[in-house]
């Protein structure tokens, strides 16, 4: 009989782990000056638990999520607050070096940048109907 391989979220401690990496990810985030903008007005505890919710399902330890998609949830920072694909590599980096950052070995990091990959076009504001005066602004 084949052995199931553990989900990634189970590799990288399942809920504690993830909590843990939330929050000294939004540290990091908030204290990146071409970030923290983006986050002006958002309740940081509710942004916490949405992307606990969201990293559990992205990496394997929930089968549903009923959250919005990427998409929807940054559609109005991509259109009209200039949110780009230099700021999700800058993201991407600070989960990085969050993991890192708890010992995380490299093998596991390097599949959640694969996952994390996957939705980098999410982020590309040609995707996106922008009006010309906001890329005029942006």
């Amino acid at each position: 009989m084949a052995e199931t391989k553990a989900s990634l979220y189970e590799r990288l401690g399942g809920a504690a782990a993830i909590e843990a990496a939330v929050d000294i990810f939004y540290k990091k985030v908030l204290d990146d000056t071409t970030l923290s903008p983006f986050f002006e007005g958002i309740p940081m505890d509710k942004q916490r638990s949405k992307q606990v919710k969201f990293l559990t399902y992205a990496f394997g330890g929930d089968t549903k999520y009923n959250g919005r998609t990427l998409a929807a949830a940054h559609k109005n920072l991509i259109i009209n607050k200039g949110l780009n694909l230099s700021h999700f590599d800058s993201v991407a980096g600070h989960l990085v070096a969050t993991l890192k950052e708890l010992s995380v070995p490299q093998e596991l990091i390097d599949e959640c940048v694969v996952v994390v990959l996957s939705v980098k076009d999410v982020f590309d504001p040609s995707k996106y109907d922008i009006p010309a005066a906001a890329t005029a602004s942006a």
